[in-house]
């Protein structure tokens, strides 16, 4: 099954094919609060709508340096700050952008915009030598 947060109300459905069913939940969070929701019975096409940041975590809280080698590389772009792998900071949830959305900066503010990927993997039945 995927979840997907969708469109510019920012509704709930499961993506199956070239459609969404949507679902009778207003957040994505309130989803897994809850533990599932109803299909509402509308369908939506993925081509008509576009799919947005699937959930808005309340908080998010990182390290600077959390890899070696991401700080090892700050090191060699001339920033004008070297990462400092101790510095812990809360990131703005609102910066979260979905598929296809631009990445929006102050450009007036900063020259060195750096780069994060976060990945999650929910798998349902129990197995052996994943890789």
């Amino acid at each position: 099954m995927k979840l997907v947060t969708f469109g510019d109300e920012m509704r709930v459905g499961i993506l199956e094919g070239d459609e969404i069913a949507v679902l009778d939940v207003p957040i994505m969070r309130e989803y897994f609060e809850r533990g599932g929701a109803d299909e509402t019975g509308e369908r939506m096409s993925l081509a008509e709508t576009r799919l947005r940041t699937p959930i808005i975590p309340k908080k998010l809280l990182h390290t600077a340096g959390n890899f070696r080698e991401h700080e090892e590389e700050s090191k060699q772009v001339g920033w004008s700050h070297e990462i400092a792998p101790w510095i812990v900071f809360f990131q703005n949830v609102d910066a979260i952008v979905g598929p296809d959305e631009p990445v929006v900066y102050p450009e007036h503010l900063t020259e060195e915009l750096d780069y994060e990927l976060e990945l999650a993997v929910v798998i349902k039945k129990a197995g052996k030598w994943f890789s």
